[in-house]
């Protein structure tokens, strides 16, 4: 019985885990382009503005809590994915607006 209560707690745990790696390898992907534009002195052929940057480092702090709320097992593992799949789709459109 113990066994089987444990593997309940333990499969939204793995998920939510899944789901903050997910947002902070956003998170890190958008702030090296941040940091690489403003303070080093590389050129690069395309740039994306740096409130696009910002916006996509909040999405993924967004996600990051989306994660932590299924690893609590307060919002439901499909919800959480659905979820983080809409922000990375929205933080990864904004991309291609013109600046």
């Amino acid at each position: 019985m113990n066994q089987e209560i444990d593997k309940k707690k333990l499969v939204p745990r793995i998920h939510g885990i899944i789901q903050i790696v997910i947002s902070i390898v956003f998170i890190y992907f958008h702030a090296g382009l941040f940091y690489g534009y403003n303070f080093t002195n590389i050129l690069y052929l395309v740039m994306i503005p740096n409130w696009i940057l910002i916006l996509n480092m909040l999405l993924g702090i967004i996600g990051i809590f989306i994660g932590v709320k299924t690893y609590k097992g307060t919002l439901k593992i499909w919800k959480g994915y659905a979820w983080l799949i809409a922000i990375l789709i929205l933080g990864s459109s904004l991309v291609i607006l013109p600046s």
